[in-house]
């Protein structure tokens, strides 16, 4: 009887091992993403007001048990600021697990002409990014 307790004391630790891994697994896959964006935008020293010159919405079809459905997977933004009399063209990709649900509703009204927050670095001027975390709240 002893023997039977000690192996399923050990299948239960075993269970609890594996499945506290994949819980962890898991967590870091949805919160990797908003991570890096704040950490890249936290070396951003510069902040100016930029103008969307278009929003393209990239839509992919997801799968579930009750069968696919269409939704949005990234916006593709192609802004343009201004720093000294110099305007700055950048485009980028904005993927959708590294905002939050609040933050894609705002995304999904933003239109051509809209103003948005950039950061960007003083040193390299080609080198910014928008700021979804303090213009989409």
């Amino acid at each position: 009887m002893k023997l039977w307790m000690q192996l399923y004391k050990n299948d239960i630790i075993g269970v609890v091992k594996i499945f506290t891994l994949v819980l962890i697994l898991i967590l870091i896959f949805f919160k990797l993403p908003k991570v890096v964006k704040k950490y890249t935008l936290s070396q951003l020293d510069s902040e100016a007001i930029g103008v969307v010159d278009s929003i393209k919405q990239r839509k992919g079809i997801n799968e579930s048990l009750d069968g696919g459905k269409v939704v949005v997977k990234d916006y593709k933004i192609d802004y343009h600021f201004q720093i000294k009399s110099k305007r700055i063209n950048k485009s980028e990709i904005i993927d959708r697990s590294s905002i939050t649900l609040g933050q894609s509703i705002k995304l999904n009204k933003i239109e051509k002409g809209d103003s948005i927050l950039i950061r960007y670095d003083s040193k390299n001027l080609e080198r910014s990014s928008i700021d979804v975390f303090a213009y989409f709240k």
